[in-house]
């Protein structure tokens, strides 16, 4: 399943659960008893994100690659080059490499065993992994191609992206990480409030997000 595809599956789920969430709502339970299935999808929504970062570079790693290689930019490849010497990858295994058949399809397991363990819900992570397959300049380019499909007045500058984007992600691991209690000593066993356009919005904003991104991604 292609990266984005795979994405809008797993927001598909997300939304379900909104509806899930609205139907108990209907049926006469409380806000209180219903509302994890809303911090469900809102961590579903962003992990969505997540998953298809690390699907989009597996799936353009070789491409790109082979790409710049053809046309000589060794420039291009530098925040490869920076992976495989992290890895501290012997030089033998350097030599095999070049002999197998297909020594990309190698050099990209080498990428997926280094990003599995990363997450990709901060912009500033998200725009570092991004330039693995060669796409600058990240948010200001995707604020160009989202903003070419939105009503004028949802459109937003770079600086609102990634501070929505932020804001996601901060949320996001205060559900996952703190079971989205407040903080305060008064307030310490209190649930942060939530509700269903939020998160619908959050869904939304992603759901856009990606469509900008992939359409960056020609390499």
């Amino acid at each position: 399943m292609k990266a984005e595809r795979a994405c809008f599956f797993n927001l598909e789920r997300s939304a379900r659960l909104i509806q899930l969430y609205r139907t108990l709502r209907k049926k006469g339970t409380t806000h209180r008893a219903c509302s994890d299935v809303l911090r469900a999808a809102y961590v579903l929504s962003v992990g969505a994100l997540d998953a298809y970062i690390h699907d989009k570079i597996s799936e353009n790693i070789v491409r790109y690659i082979r790409n710049a290689a053809a046309k000589n930019a060794n420039e291009k490849l530098t925040p490869l080059n920076e992976i495989l010497i992290s890895k501290k990858i012997p030089p033998i295994d350097l030599v095999l490499l070049a002999t197998r058949r297909r020594p990309f399809v190698q050099v990209r397991r080498y990428i997926d065993e280094h990003i599995f363990e990363q997450t990709f819900q901060h912009p500033g992570s998200i725009e570092k992994a991004m330039k693995l397959i060669g796409v600058p300049d990240l948010w200001t380019n995707v604020a160009t191609a989202q903003n070419r499909i939105l009503d004028p007045a949802l459109r937003e500058s770079r600086e609102a992206i990634c501070r929505d984007l932020a804001s996601f992600a901060k949320r996001r691991n205060q559900i996952v990480h703190e079971g989205d209690r407040e903080r305060s000593r008064t307030r310490k066993h209190k649930r942060r409030k939530i509700s269903a356009k939020e998160v619908s919005r959050v869904l939304t904003r992603i759901f856009i997000l990606v469509k900008a991104i992939d359409s960056l991604c020609k390499v």
